[in-house]
């Protein structure tokens, strides 16, 4: 006598891309924090600016994880929101005036201000992460 079927209903990850896109963010402030701790005086970055500068962090994550979910409750699929701006570079997309609904930055979309990483939370400047298939390893990425 064979067992019954078991029936096993797949549930979408939605949230990943929200989870991934403030873990990016959040890594990238905490590894530079840490590097430059350990620089030696001329990379010594105190407390309370260290403070400052992962709280301006964390609010901006804050602040695009609502975008994203307003965007994804206005039903738009995750694959289809879109991080560019006139002032983001191009890595994002030229695209912002295309579909305003799923842009991340646009008033009509997710609102959401864009803003250049505060100065001292990396050692040498570089953009935001707002890629979907950025991951940390063995998080899992698969749609």
């Amino acid at each position: 006598m064979t067992p019954p079927a078991v029936n096993r209903e797949h549930h979408p990850e939605s949230g990943n891309v929200i989870f991934f896109i403030l873990l990016g963010i959040i890594l990238i402030a905490l590894v530079t924090a840490a590097i430059r701790g350990g620089g030696g005086e001329s990379a010594h970055i105190d407390k309370e600016t260290l403070l400052t500068n992962a709280t301006r962090v964390k609010q901006y994550a804050q602040e695009l994880e609502r975008a994203v979910v307003f965007i994804i409750t206005n039903s738009t699929s995750e694959s289809d929101i879109l991080f560019a701006h006139p002032n983001a570079p191009g890595d994002y997309g030229n695209n912002y005036n295309i579909n305003p609904g799923q842009q991340v930055f646009s008033p009509k979309g997710g609102g959401a201000e864009y803003r250049d990483p505060p100065a001292g939370v990396q050692n040498a400047p570089a953009n935001w992460e707002f890629y979907g298939n950025t991951s940390p390893t063995d998080a899992g990425s698969a749609a």
